[in-house]
């Protein structure tokens, strides 16, 4: 195993364990295993989780002051993982404040014009209470299911409240939500159908539309989609609809979030069934696998016994060879230099020189035949060529 397979390889392994909770979960004991831990954690939106972990274990505190001189006093290009840390939390905390916001918004809008919507995926599990600390559970933009009917007059709506459309194009996949909408850094997508048009079937809205109940929350009563619906969302779009995503990749978010659910009324049985019938119950098992054996979590049902299962533990253990895991340390400091795709800045930077532009044009022309297709037929007009 090569040095940079084997850096992501503890990387993995400490990650998952901080996450499980455990008291004495190690952390990287050098620059290079920092920049590795660092770098998965922020591909899977996990940076947040990881500083509330640590925190709650008493592992991490740092006051404003100290953060702030720690961040000034980093030289340019490098940074302090325990400032990333904190930074990342305390970012997250105010943007799910202002996405939780603006989505029981929406849902009160929806509620009131008798319009039947039933919010997907962050926004779900906000309004359900499923974590205890809502700002370890980072969030693109806001997921809201509405009755197809209505979709065209949920559009409107919010197009009428202050919501434009937003400047990227619907990608060329998206068949199950209408053009996105941005009202300053929030974006909606207000979907027709849980998955794209080939999985479907997993998860057809009229199913979860019907399953929907009226649930009590801290803001207010809401339709929330069945957690046995939520959770096969989850799983689909982590490893089926996601292109990004290969099997057994691991996406931790959605691993770790699936964890988190409350086991109970969830029908795992059900759950397992839906994918098999699609031929895909290798995706689901990989789940099952990744939550028993990396994050410790106690669900009620095991991995089915088969080739799938099989190649799902293989893949764990591989990902677990060859790695000493370093002791826990009292005090860890480092000044981490970070790969160049970690920086969303720099990438934001990149898009302005006259390459990025092109690179952004082009992307553009590719989606636009599409999106211009997609928004006649919202309009009710045949698309033409």
């Amino acid at each position: 195993m090569n040095t940079a397979v084997a850096r992501r390889t503890r990387a993995l392994r400490e990650l998952t364990t901080v996450l499980r909770g455990d008291p004495g979960a190690p952390v990287p004991d050098d620059a290079p295993g920092w920049a590795a831990f660092l770098e998965l954690a922020s591909v899977h939106g996990l940076l947040p989780a990881v500083w509330a972990a640590l925190r709650a274990s008493g592992r991490v505190t740092i006051p404003d002051a100290v953060l702030d001189a720690l961040e000034r006093a980093a030289p340019s290009g490098r940074v302090v993982p325990e400032v990333v840390l904190r930074r990342a939390y305390a970012e997250n905390t105010v943007r799910v404040h202002r996405l939780l916001g603006t989505g029981v918004e929406i849902l009160q809008w929806c509620a009131a014009e008798s319009i039947r919507a039933v919010p997907l995926k962050g926004l779900h599990s906000l309004l359900a209470g499923t974590w205890s600390d809502p700002a370890v559970r980072t969030m693109a933009d806001l997921d809201i299911l509405v009755d197809p009917p209505e979709a065209s007059r949920a559009f409107a709506m919010l197009r009428a409240r202050g919501f434009g459309e937003h400047p990227d194009p619907i990608g060329e996949h998206a068949d199950h939500h209408l053009p996105m909408l941005q009202r300053g850094d929030v974006t909606v997508e207000l979907h027709t159908e849980l998955l794209v048009s080939r999985w479907q079937t997993l998860a057809p809205a009229a199913d979860v539309l019907r399953r929907a109940r009226h649930c009590p929350t801290p803001q207010g009563e809401f339709l929330l989609a069945d957690e046995t619906d939520t959770l096969v969302h989850l799983v689909a779009h982590a490893q089926l609809q996601e292109e990004t995503y290969t099997l057994l990749g691991l996406p931790l978010r959605a691993l770790f979030e699936t964890a988190r659910l409350d086991p109970r009324p969830i029908d795992w049985n059900a759950a397992r069934a839906r994918f098999a019938r699609a031929s895909v119950d290798h995706v689901f098992d990989a789940h099952v696998v990744a939550a028993h054996e990396l994050f410790a979590a106690n669900l009620p049902i095991e991995p089915s016994v088969g080739r799938a299962t099989s190649r799902a533990r293989v893949h764990l253990q591989l990902a677990e060879a060859g790695v000493a895991v370093p002791d826990a340390l009292g005090t860890w400091t480092y000044v981490v230099r970070l790969p160049r795709s970690f920086a969303h800045e720099r990438m934001v930077d990149e898009f302005g020189t006259p390459a990025g532009a092109a690179w952004l044009w082009r992307s553009r022309a590719r989606h636009a035949a599409r999106r211009v297709a997609a928004r006649l037929g919202r309009d009710g007009n045949p698309p033409t060529h």
